[in-house]
């Protein structure tokens, strides 16, 4: 029996024999298949070099004695050896939420036992691993599959691997089209995963995060240096998809009228980093979708990039704007005007806000204005006063009385946040992380709204 090739890529433990042969070169191709006419195996050679894998292969898929298949598998993984070990394409959905309080060895003991209600034979294997960096749980989800093709029965092992990162909050789930079981299959993974780590009850279904286009503005700046290669802009009517052909930072292509002008006016919805010259990686934030179609990563290359983004994650509650939820406020406290007219109150609130930082301090990808807007809405919603003596700045009179009835805050209170936001603004320049720190640890809070999450 033969089996088709697999998709595995955090729990692989070997290749299959066509992915063997994928990576060798012409050269030694022609030299196995030269071997295999030598030993009798074959008795005509390939037409072209156009065709030296699929012969190989099919060299393989037609030996009936299993010392003679086991010689030829001898003779590709000798030859492999002297070469680089095979690299994977990637494709992974992102989840996250809180499960960094539940020790590892607890979350191993919930997991144990997995049972998956409607899907039969799915065959489950966890993997604990300790480091001394990071703990990580790996799980693969196995099913069997037999089909027939040209008089060969072909085992297809379908596979879905979930690694957890308890630290990080953050799983990932393999999407290979094709290869990982369907969607509804993987649906149910995750949701009975969550409801065992998270102690969640059924109810809506577990949605993969959403990175928001202020969520990857802010990767663009912790990540400058990357070296950007593909923007897609979405105003959920049309999209603009722009290629950068020549290596340049974030930055730099800022200084580019075609690309600032759709920077300003345009949602950010997909983005291509370059690690280096030969690895990149593909975020489509509204699918919470990390890829690589090129067959250039390793574990470590998705291990590092979740470290990455694991800092924007982390201070989650800061990625949403929180307009709408003023609005409601205002919709029901104010006793003035039409319901346009109280909604609108908050929208020339959030532009007055917005004039206010750039006028404190200079800010050319407008990342960190917008951080702070959502910040100082989200200290008016949830009524986090904090005490600050340089108030320097003010908002129009009008517009404060106004907050201060949406919010139940006092005018001062309100002015003071808006200082003291604009003083850690001023002192991190475009250094995110420690702003997003600073701001997290000024307002006292970790937690996950449902609505920037995804779930």
């Amino acid at each position: 029996m033969n089996i088709r090739e697999q998709k595995l890529f955090f729990t692989r433990d070997g290749f299959s024999i066509w992915e063997k042969i994928c990576e060798l070169s012409t050269e030694i191709t022609y030299e196995i298949i030269n071997w295999c006419l030598s030993e009798r195996l074959i008795t005509t050679l390939p037409a072209s070099k156009d065709e030296y894998d699929w012969f190989l292969y099919k060299t393989y898929l037609d030996l009936k004695e299993e010392e003679k298949e086991q010689e030829l598998v001898a003779k590709i993984s000798q030859y492999l050896e002297i070469i680089s070990v095979p690299k994977s394409d990637f494709n992974g959905l992102l989840y996250y939420f809180p499960i960094n309080k539940i020790e590892i060895n607890n979350i191993y003991n919930l997991l144990k036992d997995l049972d998956f209600e409607g899907i039969d034979h799915v065959n489950v294997n966890l993997f604990s691993l300790l480091t001394t960096k990071e703990d990580i749980i790996n799980i693969r989800l196995t099913t069997d599959k037999i089909t027939t093709y040209m008089n060969h029965k072909i085992s297809q092992k379908t596979h879905t691997e979930l690694r957890i990162y308890p630290q990080r909050d953050i799983i990932l789930q393999t999407n290979f089209s094709g290869y990982t079981h369907t969607d509804g299959e993987k649906n149910e993974f995750i949701a009975e995963i969550h409801r065992r780590i998270a102690a969640s009850q059924q109810g809506s279904p577990i949605k993969p995060y959403n990175f928001s286009d202020h969520t990857l503005r802010r990767l663009l700046v912790i990540n400058n240096e990357s070296m950007p290669s593909r923007y897609r802009f979405d105003n959920g009517i049309m999209k603009f998809s722009v290629d950068v052909k020549h290596p340049m930072s974030f930055l730099d292509a800022l200084c580019h009228d075609d690309i600032k002008y759709l920077y300003d006016n345009y949602p950010i919805s997909v983005v291509k980093l370059n690690r280096g010259e030969e690895i990149s990686l593909i975020l489509d934030g509204s699918e919470g979708k990390i890829m690589s179609r090129l067959k250039n990563l390793q574990v470590i290359d998705i291990d590092k990039f979740i470290s990455e983004i694991s800092v924007l994650l982390r201070y989650d509650y800061l990625n949403h704007t929180y307009e709408e939820e003023m609005k409601n406020l205002a919709r029901r406290r104010l006793s003035v005007g039409t319901i346009p007219q109280r909604e609108a109150v908050i929208a020339t609130a959030k532009k007055e806000i917005g004039e206010v930082f750039e006028t404190a301090f200079k800010d050319e990808t407008q990342v960190i204005v917008k951080l702070l807007q959502n910040t100082f809405f989200y200290c008016l919603l949830e009524k986090k006063i904090i005490p600050f003596d340089e108030n320097t700045y003010k908002l129009d009179e009008k517009i404060l009385v106004y907050l201060s009835k949406i919010s139940s805050l006092a005018k001062e209170e309100i002015t003071q946040i808006l200082n003291f936001l604009i003083k850690l603004g001023a002192d991190n320049g475009n250094n995110i992380e420690s702003l997003l720190e600073r701001l997290d640890t000024a307002i006292p809070t970790t937690q996950v709204i449902n609505y920037a999450s995804g779930l």
